[in-house]
């Protein structure tokens, strides 16, 4: 059937005395703005990207690009939870401020409830800058990350917006103490409890950063 301007194919169980279901589903070309558009909209689901990201009041999140994809859906009175894998097509993650700006993104992501793993996601951020990004992400209860990124001509408040809606501490970057553009970083953010330990290995050949107080 069509879906956000793709195609989704469904089977699955229904048990109405125990109000339970199992989904099994299978998508192709979804067009991620249009379905961030439908989930938002449907009223079950409202909300539902917001527990993956956190948007500053007056800010807009946009998605972009094709995602195929497929997975399970079980539902137990009013908890759902999805499993799956997927791969992104030329993806946008944007604000509509332009404090986030990564395009052109192509790579693998698989997921359980609320955890996710990315696996070689490649693209573009702000004015020229490149990145590879590796990891897993627990975004229920207190969220934890182990991420590595690697990236060229990077924006370091492009980094900061990323951190900031995907909900991670690391004050360093999340909080703007550093700002400019460095033309070479490999930064890996780990910590399974806390979020306030990360590594990385120095900027090399620094365009231009500065240190706010």
């Amino acid at each position: 059937m069509p879906f956000a301007g793709g195609q989704v194919k469904t089977n699955g169980s229904f048990d109405l005395k125990k109000s339970t279901s199992h989904l099994n589903f299978q998508s192709t070309d979804i067009q991620m703005a249009s379905f961030s558009k439908n989930v938002e909209a449907a009223s079950n689901d409202r909300g539902l990207l917001s527990h993956f990201f956190h948007v500053s009041k007056g800010k807009h999140l946009e998605l972009g690009g094709q995602l195929n994809a497929e997975g399970t859906l079980d539902t137990q009175s009013d908890l759902t939870v999805g499993e799956g894998s997927g791969t992104f097509k030329n993806a946008v993650l944007a604000l509509n401020d332009g404090s986030l700006n990564a395009r052109h993104i192509s790579g693998d992501i698989s997921w359980h409830d609320r955890k996710l793993r990315l696996s070689n996601l490649q693209g573009t951020v702000g004015n020229g800058g490149t990145f590879t990004l590796d990891g897993l992400a627990n975004l229920k209860g207190l969220p934890y990350i182990d991420w590595t990124i690697k990236s060229k001509h990077l924006d370091l408040e492009q980094l900061s917006a990323l951190m900031k809606l995907m909900r991670i501490e690391v004050p360093l970057f999340s909080q703007n103490h550093l700002t400019g553009t460095v033309s070479s970083m490999e930064l890996k953010v780990t910590d399974l409890e806390t979020n306030q330990i990360f590594r990385s290995r120095p900027f090399q050949r620094t365009c231009s950063t500065s240190r706010r107080v």
